[in-house]
């Protein structure tokens, strides 16, 4: 039977229609009190929600995200457009899983769905909230957020990732100890400012559109090693089931797994003399270029474990990067605590005992990490001995402004440039170290990345960017080499020179 709401009921909701289901509840108290409540079930096909002033359908409209135009949705690009918990909403669309142009030219700025279409907005074989699950029969890469077949996983390819991370583990020791063995007798502060530089260059150079192929390949290796995050074998499949946050979380497997190897390698020189020749005398070289590798790994997957995701609309916070875990309930509960504990010991902590050290001297000579903190602050002015957290509190700046403004590529790249050429001039006006050539190898390689960050921003420019921004990436390592060959040289010269008078003397 026609109910007053169809009459009223607006086109867009046409086909669909309201069910007019009336149910006459009697509530009797003491007999003498009765009630009579209707309850109208009006269902609303997607991208439209119930209107109250109309009652009727009308389409879904969230400030200049998501608009309504004749039968189709207008999104805003980078975001996910469909409905949590049978409430229609909008949010960020994490790590670009939607598919952005399947409607839409390039150049627009929104991407249209006709509502009976909501769940084609996922790619990389992906479905469910915000497209962060795999769909049915694809399962989650080693380290990537790419989904593959479960054809293509195998008891054999888990026993390979596992191999090859292992054997990632051991390179990174090996890489770590012989330039340590080399660096310990003239100055680890070399290294500071390269691995800064790769540490955060693959963070300026990530989302943008126009630059892909080797330049990114040439960066996931270089970075891979710069902040113990192995992007070379990615695409891997691992465990079935895996989950993104599962998979963020084995990042702290490298910062663990490392120093037991270090463990291990103390322990074996202490019983074998050759092997206590190559590491008694640059184990706490070691030890401070492992932290310096693991800070950034740290702090980035704090981060993103801890990331929220919002929807409009909907008063319950989810997790970032899997979307259909609630915020710390269940699994990411552990991975949440471990994530806040990580971030206020390690990537809070550690920057800050080096800042203050300075300060508080007479405090900290009693604890046990004092030859720590005094390798990192050796190569600095006396002044500027708090100078050592510099490149902590740098790597932090940039991650937090990928973090925070990640719904805004424009802005965020803005903030990234402003904050390498503030980064690039307070190293230059305040030349920190005691050497002058490392004040000037640093100030190279600081305005180094400010070039790429500004060349980047402009990459669509021109065909030759990538190109540009590969010899750019390429450039530090360079001079790196370079100059260690030639103190290598040098340090070899005067050794010669010594040894003939060694030898007489002793004669």
């Amino acid at each position: 039977m026609p109910t007053q709401f169809d009459a009223q009921c607006h086109d867009n909701c046409a086909g669909i229609g309201p069910t007019d289901n009336r149910i006459l509840v009697d509530n009797t108290f003491n007999k003498r009190i009765s009630s009579s409540i209707v309850v109208e079930l009006v269902p609303c096909s997607p991208g439209y929600t119930y209107d109250r002033t109309c009652n009727c359908c009308d389409c879904y409209h969230h400030q200049d995200i998501v608009d309504c135009v004749d039968d189709y949705n207008e999104i805003k690009r980078g975001y996910w457009f469909d409905t949590v918990r049978n409430i229609t909403t909008v949010s960020l669309c994490p790590n670009q899983y939607c598919e952005y142009g399947k409607h839409r030219k390039e150049t627009r700025p929104v991407y249209c769905i006709i509502p009976q279409e909501l769940d084609d907005q996922c790619k990389l074989h992906r479905t469910g909230v915000a497209c962060g699950d795999c769909s049915s029969g694809y399962t989650l890469t080693y380290d990537s957020p790419d989904c593959i077949s479960h054809h293509q996983c195998s008891p054999l390819m888990t026993t390979l990732v596992i191999v090859l991370t292992i054997l990632y583990w051991i390179a990174i020791i090996g890489v770590v100890f012989g330039v340590m063995n080399f660096r310990c007798r003239i100055s680890s502060g070399y290294v500071y400012g390269i691995l800064y530089y790769y540490s955060i260059v693959d963070i300026l150079l990530d989302n943008n559109p126009y630059i892909t192929g080797g330049v990114f390949q040439l960066v996931s290796i270089l970075s891979s090693f710069a902040k113990l995050s192995p992007q070379l074998f990615g695409k891997l499949c691992f465990v079935e089931g895996l989950s993104r946050i599962d998979q963020q979380f084995i990042h702290y497997s490298h910062a663990v797994a490392i120093p037991l190897f270090l463990v291990i390698i103390i322990i074996i020189a202490r019983h074998r003399p050759k092997v206590a020749y190559y590491v008694s005398h640059c184990i706490i070289h070691v030890i401070c270029l492992l932290l310096l590798l693991a800070y950034t790994s740290l702090a980035s997957t704090s981060l993103q474990l801890l990331k929220p995701l919002i929807f409009a609309g909907v008063d319950e916070i989810y997790v970032y990067l899997s979307p259909s875990y609630k915020y710390f309930r269940g699994r990411h509960a552990f991975y949440g605590i471990v994530a806040t504990l990580c971030g206020l010991i390690v990537v809070i902590g550690m920057p800050l005992i080096l800042l203050i050290q300075p300060f508080i001297n007479p405090v900290v000579r009693c604890i046990k990490i004092m030859p720590i903190l005094d390798q990192f602050q050796s190569y600095y002015k006396d002044k500027y001995r708090y100078f050592a957290s510099y490149y902590l509190i740098c790597r932090l700046v940039i991650i937090l402004i990928v973090f925070i403004c990640d719904s805004n590529y424009y802005t965020m790249l803005y903030c990234l440039q402003t904050a390498c050429v503030v980064i690039a001039m307070i190293h230059i006006w305040i030349q920190p170290y005691k050497d002058s050539f490392l004040n000037g190898l640093d100030g190279v390689i600081l305005l180094t990345l400010t070039l790429v960050v500004n060349i980047n921003s402009f990459a669509f420019l021109s065909t030759a960017t990538p190109g540009v921004i590969s010899a750019l990436v390429i450039f530090p390592l360079l001079i790196f080499c370079i100059t260690g060959i030639k103190k290598l040289i040098g340090y070899s010269m005067s050794r010669r020179k010594v040894e003939p008078y060694l030898d007489f003397d002793e004669l």
